[in-house]
């Protein structure tokens, strides 16, 4: 049988709590965030602040394929085709179809410019 949740031994920077009310004590923070910090994989870095984070609490970038085109992330993406990337996330999510044609143009230009400049390139 499992142990209750608020019987799980808890380790925060080497040090091990029996459970997260006592490890909450220790560190100066509510039980709530320390199963917050857990949910998120950020034990290390609860209680120091929001300047002693040492990674972004978020998961693996996504791989995006649009337009032929293959990009490592979402991010990836935006800086490719010069927009922001809330932008590029908002006109892929709610996917209007004007939106998605501005972006499979702006991806068709992008790509054209490139091979032109290719074509130069071999030619010089």
């Amino acid at each position: 049988m499992t142990k209750p949740r608020y019987e799980m031994p808890i380790t925060i920077r080497g040090i091990t709590y029996e459970n997260a009310r006592e490890a909450a004590a220790a560190v100066g923070v509510k039980r709530s965030t320390i199963y917050s910090a857990i949910y998120r994989n950020t034990l290390d870095t609860v209680g120091l602040g929001t300047g002693a984070r040492t990674k972004w609490a978020g998961g693996t970038p996504k791989p995006i394929s649009f337009g032929g085109k293959h990009f490592p992330s979402l991010r990836a993406m935006s800086l490719y085709l010069g927009l922001k990337r809330g932008t590029l996330s908002k006109t892929l999510r709610v996917g209007k179809e004007r939106a998605i044609q501005n972006l499979i143009r702006r991806m068709m230009e992008k790509t054209a410019k490139e091979e032109r400049k290719a074509v130069k390139d071999r030619v010089r």
